[in-house]
Parts: structure tokens; sequence; C-alpha cells
């Protein structure tokens, strides 16, 4: 899959293995919508010498403060010539992406965890509850950056 985004080049390059950090427990009785939560981390690594963009969603249902699931899933996306995009700011080691490419990255990425998940619960008592849709602005607010 290719997409161009503001004359960027960019692939789908691999979806990893899951890693499942809480397995679903054994849940007796029913599970009630007003007592499920949800939370969710994405964080991105910026690989500049690969040219790669890594983004690893982790979604998380809870009942109450117990943790009924907890799964992450990795999404990178090969970026051809990654660093020409990239600006260093001066001494604080932060730094600028020169194309609004991130918020798709970070979306495509969130909605592929989304789906890997919906799949891997069918047949259980989250099954009905399928992980909300985010608004990419809020998405972006919980997002973590990493350079390299």
């Amino acid at each position: 899959m290719q997409m161009t985004v503001d004359n960027l080049r960019i692939r789908l390059a691999s979806v990893e293995e899951a890693v499942i950090n809480t397995p679903l427990p054994e849940i007796k009785g029913e599970l009630f919508p007003d007592d499920l939560g949800v939370s969710y981390q994405i964080s991105v690594d910026v690989d500049r010498p690969r040219s790669l963009v890594a983004v690893d969603v982790t979604l998380t249902y809870m009942d109450d403060r117990l943790t009924l699931f907890s799964g992450s899933l990795k999404t990178s996306f090969s970026v051809v010539d990654l660093a020409s995009y990239i600006t260093m700011q001066e001494g604080d080691g932060e730094f600028r992406i020169e194309s609004d490419f991130f918020p798709l990255l970070v979306e495509t990425a969130f909605s592929t965890a989304r789906g890997y998940f919906a799949r891997e619960l069918q047949d259980t008592p989250l099954a009905p509850y399928p992980f909300p849709m985010i608004a990419q602005e809020n998405l972006l607010k919980r997002t973590t950056y990493q350079l390299r």
C-alpha cells in the first residue's frame, strides 16, 4: 500500500505480532457498559537512518480499576527520505517535522490496532464492546515521540 501526502512517499512496512500485556481473565457474570472503561497509549519511534516510523498502540479495557485486557500492536511505515523532513531545534533535543503526515500514521496504526483486537476478542465477553473510535486530536494529545 503506497500513500502520498505532500509529495511524500509512504508505505506500510509491517504490522508486527501483537503483544498481550494482560490476557482476558475468566469473567463470571455479565459486563455492563457503564462499568467498562478503556484507555490507550501511543508511542511513535522515528528512525531517521532507516527511514522508518513505528507506531506502537496499547489498548486497555478495565472494569472499575481491574484491568480486564491489555494488548499492544506495532505498525511500521517506510517514509522515503524521512530525514529531509526533520529539523532539529537548537539546544533542547526537540524536533520538528516539515510535513504534517504523522497524524495520518498515528490514526492508521490506531485503527489497525482496534480492528486487530476486535477480532482477537471475538467470542469473549468483550466482543460486544469494540474499542471506541477516538478523534484524531485526542489521539495526538496522548502520543509520545522518540527520535533516533
